[in-house]
C-alpha cells in the first residue's frame, strides 16, 4: 500500500493473504533452495528459480501497472519479508 500511496499517488486497499503466502514461499526457498515446485502440476522447477521468476514478474507488473486488479506490490513486499526474515535469523539479528 505504501508503494501505491507514495509512488503511484493512488489510495487503494489490499485484500487477501497473498503477501503472507509469498513470504512463506520465499522463506522456504531460502531455507531449501533445491526443493522442487511443480509448475502446472507436471513441470519440476527448483524453488530458487520459481521465487526468482515470481519476484521478477511481480516487480515488473508493479512498476508498469500490467495487472490492474492485483496488488503486485503486496506480492513483492511479501517476498522481501520472507527473505528479510531468513537473513535476520541467519545473521542472528533476533
Amino acid at each position: 500500500m505504501g508503494w501505491n500511496n507514495l509512488v503511484k499517488n493512488r489510495d487503494i486497499n489490499a485484500y487477501g493473504a497473498s503477501g503472507a503466502i509469498y513470504s512463506v514461499i520465499s522463506l522456504m526457498a531460502c531455507i531449501a533452495p533445491k526443493a522442487t515446485f511443480q509448475l502446472y502440476g507436471i513441470i519440476p522447477i527448483p524453488a530458487w528459480l520459481c521465487v526468482t521468476g515470481i519476484f521478477a514478474y511481480d516487480t515488473y507488473s508493479a512498476m508498469y501497472d500490467k495487472q490492474k486488479g492485483t496488488d503486485t506490490a503486496g506480492h513483492v513486499g511479501g517476498l522481501l519479508a520472507g527473505m528479510g526474515y531468513f537473513l535476520a535469523r541467519r545473521f542472528r539479528l533476533f
